[in-house]
């Protein structure tokens, strides 16, 4: 299967975000990356639930929408998701994490768990039967353009073990992926704010494609 591209609309120009998602779109990006925070969880706030919902009602892009939220299996029933969507949630974030996952479920969508940088892939072992892929932190959530934390190109390899599809966030700095090895574990990979400041360039340019997933 070859590596897919997940734009995060969190690093696009906010007051041009209509020309970024055309552009977008137009680059063949497969899906959009929609950081949903309630400031609470994280301190920072991005995108609400309105502004997610007008993107998908304009364009045909997937949606990969991250729920950096405290108590998300709240926010779960108001997204609007399908069959080839998915929907994370933070692990540390709730006490109810079967009941995510069948919210998820229920709307037919793909259900993710996401594992903090501290966060180990063991503590996925009760839910493998009940989730479709990973999320793996290689900042601390909440803002673009931090620096990797050290060690998280070994946890993605650690986390093959568990063979789910494993997607890389959050943000990537382009500056700092190892050629050769970084873009060949995982799919899909999530574009950062370095992409997005050359959106009307060709995406492939910067993330070549064909990288080999966990399953």
């Amino acid at each position: 299967m070859k590596a897919e591209i997940t734009a995060s609309i969190m690093c696009a120009d906010l007051l041009n975000l209509e020309r970024d998602i055309l552009a977008l779109e137009k680059a063949g990006v497969d899906y959009f990356h929609y950081d949903l925070m309630d400031g609470h969880f994280v301190p920072n706030m991005t995108l609400g639930l309105e502004t997610v919902c007008e993107i998908q009602k304009r364009v045909k892009v997937r949606s990969d929408i991250h729920l950096l939220v405290k108590q998300p299996e709240d926010i779960i029933p108001l997204l609007d998701a399908g069959a080839e969507d998915l929907i994370g949630f933070h692990y540390s974030a709730t006490n109810n994490i079967d009941k995510c996952l069948n919210l998820i479920h229920d709307m037919q969508a793909n259900a993710g768990i996401v594992l903090d940088t501290n966060d180990h892939y063991e503590l996925l072992e009760p839910y493998l039967d009940n989730i479709d892929y990973v999320t793996l932190m290689m900042i601390r959530p909440g803002f673009a353009g931090q620096p990797m934390v050290d060690g998280m190109i070994e946890k993605i390899m650690e986390t093959r073990i568990t063979g789910k599809i494993i997607v890389v966030g959050d943000n990537i700095d382009t500056d700092q992926i190892y050629p050769g090895a970084y873009l060949a574990l995982t799919d899909p990979k999530e574009i950062g704010s370095h992409c997005l400041e050359g959106v009307d360039k060709e995406i492939a340019s910067t993330f070549p494609q064909g990288g080999i997933i966990a399953a």
